[in-house]
């Protein structure tokens, strides 16, 4: 999609929660937005969402985070929503 319209921003994958969350704490977050599956391996489903809310310093930086699923589970959204995702798809 990001390539489809061209978007110019670098696009940076992870194969698991825990690698996106050291990613993180490295101090090398710029502006950006997370898209995450709410499957993620070695993190439970939240964990790394609960990981940033709480995080002071990852915290002030009001990084966008979106929540994305192949498969349709209430209990998922709302938890998503709980933890204030600003999207689910």
């Amino acid at each position: 999609m990001f390539q489809k319209l061209k978007y110019p921003n670098e696009l940076i994958f992870f194969a698991d929660g825990e690698e996106a969350l050291k990613f993180l704490y490295s101090g090398k977050v710029g502006s950006f937005i997370i898209l995450s599956d709410i499957n993620l391996p070695k993190l439970s489903r939240l964990e790394l969402r609960q990981k940033l809310k709480i995080d002071a310093d990852l915290t002030t930086k009001c990084i966008p985070y979106l929540f994305s699923s192949t498969a349709l589970n209430q209990r998922a959204v709302i938890d998503a929503y709980s933890m204030s995702a600003q999207g689910f798809f």
